[in-house]
């Protein structure tokens, strides 16, 4: 951080308040900076992960009132449930995918950290799981898309999987099944960590994606898979 942002984060500390609440969109457009920016600050903010929080729960409570109303969950539900009983369903449903949201983070951040011990690259724990908390981004904007853009003539692989980018080739049902696991939003999610790794570890990023990427898109997949 130059000396004269450090200089006015001291005259105004309400502006490295509000800078954090959009750390979570300018990590799309401006990666390297917002990492920059984290790294040097020495931490993510509250503020930031709460945005980041409440955006994937509101994108949930969507996605589960969607599916409340098809024919499989209302053949489940009985005849004519209660609107109340509706909404506490949806309620519920949005709190344990946040909450399974961050075991999802905690593990891979566990994993990744693990990794780096074995190649012997010295990340702290709490270091690396901020910089995992805000590259969730792009894995909350795909969410997103994947609702909007959701294909139902093929409903099995997912607008923002591997599998529907390839999609127009001829694929065996294995590979097909396989890539429809592999999220983009995923990987860009990945390239983020692998980013701000280069700026904690100063090691080149080819060499950070070549120890992660394949530990950690195995990870992803298995997650998807369960």
């Amino acid at each position: 951080m130059r000396l004269e942002e450090q200089e006015q984060l001291v005259r105004n500390p309400s502006h490295v308040f509000i800078k954090r609440i959009f750390y979570p969109f300018k990590i799309i457009y401006s990666p390297q900076k917002t990492l920059l920016n984290i790294h040097n600050e020495k931490k993510l903010g509250i503020l930031a992960t709460l945005t980041l929080v409440i955006l994937f729960a509101a994108i949930s409570i969507v996605i589960s009132q969607n599916l409340l109303q098809s024919e499989y969950i209302a053949d489940l539900l009985g005849n004519n449930p209660s609107q109340s009983f509706k909404n506490a369903l949806t309620i519920f449903a949005a709190i344990m995918q946040v909450f399974l949201f961050f075991v999802n983070i905690l593990l891979l951040t566990a994993l990744i950290k693990i990794v780096l011990s074995i190649v012997k690259l010295k990340v702290k724990f709490r270091e690396l799981l901020r910089f995992v908390i805000i590259a969730q981004s792009p894995v909350v904007l795909g969410l997103g898309i994947k609702y909007v853009l959701s294909d139902p003539s093929q409903y099995h692989i997912p607008v923002t999987s591997l599998a529907y980018l390839f999609s127009g080739l001829n694929m065996n049902q294995f590979l097909q099944i396989f890539l429809s696991k592999i999220e983009l939003f995923n990987l860009w999610s990945l390239f983020l960590i692998c980013l701000s790794l280069t700026i904690v570890t100063k090691q080149s990023l080819t060499k950070i994606v070549s120890i992660l990427f394949p530990v950690t898109i195995i990870f992803n997949t298995l997650i998807e898979l369960i």
